[in-house]
């Protein structure tokens, strides 16, 4: 990982701000205002839950690829 100084982070963060969707620009600012802290109770988050149900769901119907730990060692 490189190392950056505060300047090249702020620099980087508008880049990835300035360009990402507004949907990406929301959930950008709740991980912040959060303090970029983990969902302690994810489970009882609606959204994680339906977009895990959705993911197993086209899993399932063939319709989105699935990766091995072993796919994933072989791409580093």
């Amino acid at each position: 990982m490189t190392v950056m100084n505060t300047g090249l982070l702020r620099e980087k963060l508008h880049q990835i701000i300035n360009t990402a969707s507004d949907e990406k620009v929301k959930e950008i600012y709740q991980m912040i205002d959060k303090g970029a802290l983990p969902y302690k109770d994810w489970w009882k988050n609606k959204q994680i839950i339906r977009e895990f149900d959705e993911r197993v769901k086209d899993w399932i119907q063939d319709e989105q690829k699935g990766y091995s730990l072993l796919d994933i060692d072989r791409e580093k």
